[in-house]
């Protein structure tokens, strides 16, 4: 069992990437890393070109710790095969991690995040009979859609 105490918002953030094949998109990105907070369970999903340590690291920096401020510390999943990289991440911006047990897809909030992606995904592939469902950006409206 794993607890940490919740002092405020965007304190103790769960993060992982969400990388189902080798996709890119136009503007060549390979994968959204989801950040979760632990308290308000507020995603924010942001594409990265590649996932190796520097570019995490930056978009980690300009997408959350600038936007929402420092947090406290970062909950990773041991069986990722990305954990490696995280490490190395929080490393490099002086964080404070933690690594979830293996298999404890429970306790790794961000998990939750994935299994709505994975659910819609196969929800729009059954609705347009294809598996070439990925993701569709509605210019007029701002919104990311499938």
């Amino acid at each position: 069992m794993f607890s940490w105490p919740v002092s405020s918002p965007f304190v103790t953030l769960h993060v992982d990437l969400w990388l189902q094949g080798h996709f890119t998109d136009h503007n060549g990105n390979v994968a959204p890393m989801n950040v979760m907070c632990d308290m308000t369970q507020f995603v924010i999903v942001v594409p990265v070109l590649d996932e190796i340590a520097d570019i995490l690291a930056e978009h980690f920096m300009r997408h959350e710790l600038l936007k929402f401020g420092i947090c406290h510390l970062v909950i990773l999943d041991d069986g990722s095969p990305f954990k490696g990289v995280f490490t190395v991440m929080c490393k490099v911006l002086h964080i404070n991690y933690d690594n979830l047990a293996k298999r404890n897809h429970k306790g790794l909030l961000v998990e939750k995040c994935h299994r709505f992606i994975n659910k819609t995904i196969t929800i729009a592939a059954e609705d347009r009979d294809t598996n070439d469902v990925f993701v569709v950006v509605d210019n007029a409206a701002g919104l990311c859609m499938e």
